[in-house]
């Protein structure tokens, strides 16, 4: 087996950035991605470091992100005064979902954030339905 050449651009990757390149090889040039496990053999990391960084991986990305302040606080402020904003942050909160490792469908947001985007988006509608009756029978 041939050495990389100590003039790649890839030697100067973490081995987290070269395992990234293995697990995405349809973003990187064929010869990149048979670079980068040469360097990783190099280093020393098997197969079994891969999959443990692709689990350690996985487990942080389903854990989903906390909303911002903000836009829960934009959300429900809309809510009061008609919903139909609220109604939208809400859904979106509740169901974005987000490509995880191995191209599994994954919810961007916490568990406590999609929480707050349904209580937002029921909170969104029943707002919407007082306005529009308060509207309609005056």
């Amino acid at each position: 087996m041939e050495d990389p050449a100590d003039d790649n651009y890839l030697q100067s990757f973490s081995a987290r950035e070269l395992i990234e390149v293995i697990l995405n090889p349809s973003e990187w040039h064929a010869s990149d991605v048979k670079e980068a496990r040469e360097i990783l053999e190099q280093k020393g990391i098997t197969q079994e470091h891969i999959r443990e960084y692709l689990l350690r991986k996985e487990k942080k990305l389903a854990k989903g992100e906390r909303a911002n302040m903000g836009v829960l606080a934009l959300g429900f402020v809309s809510v009061l005064f008609g919903g139909f904003v609220g109604i939208i942050i809400g859904y979106y909160l509740a169901n974005a979902k987000k490509e995880g490792v191995k191209e599994k469908k994954i919810f961007v947001y916490d568990a406590p954030s999609r929480k707050f985007g349904w209580i937002m988006l029921a909170l969104g509608v029943i707002g919407s339905i007082v306005w529009i009756i308060l509207y309609s029978t005056r």
